[in-house]
C-alpha cells in the first residue's frame, strides 16, 4: 500500500503437497493420516486463501470498486485419481469457496476465479520419481507437465481490468482431464 497506494490483483498460491509419491497410489491414506497432517492442508489450500480474500476484500477492494482474486487450486480437486483425500479435498473447497466469494462480491467489480493446474514442474516436485513424471507425460496429450509460466500466463489473463468472468476455475493440464 505504501508503495502503490491500492491493491488491483490477489493470486493466492501457497501450497502444500501431498508426502506420497504418484507410483504409491493406491494406499491406504484414508486411515493412516493423523487429523492434524489432514487439517494442515485445509489451512493452507483453503483457510489460507480465505484470510488473505477477506483481508484484501474488506480493506481494499470493495471500497474501491475493483479487484481480481485468482486462486490456485489443482485438478486434483475436480477428480482424485492421483492424489489423496487430505490435499484433493482441501483443493475442491477451495474451488467452492472461490465460487461463494465470486457471488458475492461481484457487485463491487471484484472478480474471483481458481486455477486447476495438473502436476507443475517445480522445485516442490524434486522428489517426484522421474518414472511418475514420464508415466504424466504419457498421459498428456500436449506431451508435457505444466511448468509455472503456464499457470503464470493464465493469472495474468484472470486479473485483467476489463474481464467479464468470475466464479469460475480453469484446469491448466494440456487436456489430460479432456
Amino acid at each position: 500500500m505504501e508503495a502503490f497506494g491500492r491493491i488491483d490483483v490477489l493470486i493466492n498460491n501457497a501450497g502444500e503437497e501431498s508426502p506420497y509419491e504418484i507410483s504409491q497410489y493406491p494406499f491406504d491414506e484414508f486411515f493412516n493420516m493423523e487429523p492434524d497432517e489432514y487439517i494442515s492442508f485445509f489451512k493452507v489450500h483453503t483457510l489460507g486463501h480465505y484470510l488473505m480474500m477477506q483481508e484484501v476484500i474488506n480493506q481494499y477492494m470493495r471500497e474501491a470498486g475493483f479487484g481480481r482474486i485468482v486462486n490456485v487450486a489443482s485438478e486434483t480437486g475436480l477428480d482424485e485419481a492421483y492424489s489423496s483425500p487430505a490435499y484433493s479435498s482441501s483443493k475442491s473447497a477451495a474451488i467452492c469457496q472461490t465460487k461463494s466469494f465470486a457471488k458475492k462480491y461481484g457487485k463491487y467489480n471484484i472478480t474471483v476465479n481458481s486455477i486447476a493446474p495438473g502436476v507443475i514442474n517445480t522445485p516442490m516436485r524434486a522428489s517426484t520419481l522421474s518414472e511418475d513424471l514420464t508415466s504424466v507425460t504419457k498421459m498428456t496429450p500436449m506431451g508435457r507437465v505444466t511448468e509455472p509460466m503456464d499457470v503464470a500466463r493464465l493469472a495474468m489473463f484472470l486479473s485483467q481490468e476489463h474481464l467479464f468472468v468470475s466464479g469460475q476455475n480453469i484446469i491448466i493440464d494440456g487436456g489430460s482431464t479432456a
